[in-house]
């Protein structure tokens, strides 16, 4: 029974609504606001950087370059056969001994 009138009640709360009006002139304002949208053209290097083969041929020349890069630090990183630590690098780098690493402490 409850149930009965919550739904005719719900189904009873948008009798007395009415519809909306615009204010005037509403529609011509946007058909303006539109053709000015519509006559609006980017410039040209816009239009040629968004195209989808410039986007693609720029993905592949930053794969295929960091691929080359990434090669020659693995065969780079092969070939040295010195094994440092970083502690040790980082001390002849900046010219200091590792001793006098260990006794700033």
């Amino acid at each position: 029974m409850q149930t009965n009138k919550n739904i005719n009640q719900i189904m009873n709360a948008l009798d007395g609504a009415q519809p909306a009006e615009a204010p005037p002139f509403f529609y011509t304002r946007l058909q303006a606001k539109m053709q000015q949208q519509l006559a609006y053209q980017p410039p040209v290097w816009v239009r040629f950087i968004t195209r989808p083969a410039f986007i693609i041929a720029m993905l592949l020349l930053f794969v295929t370059a960091n691929g080359i890069v990434i090669g020659q630090l693995i065969n780079s990183g092969s070939s040295q056969t010195t094994s440092t630590t970083p502690m040790q690098s980082f001390a002849t780098e900046y010219n200091l001994g590792v001793s006098s690493i260990l006794e700033t402490k």
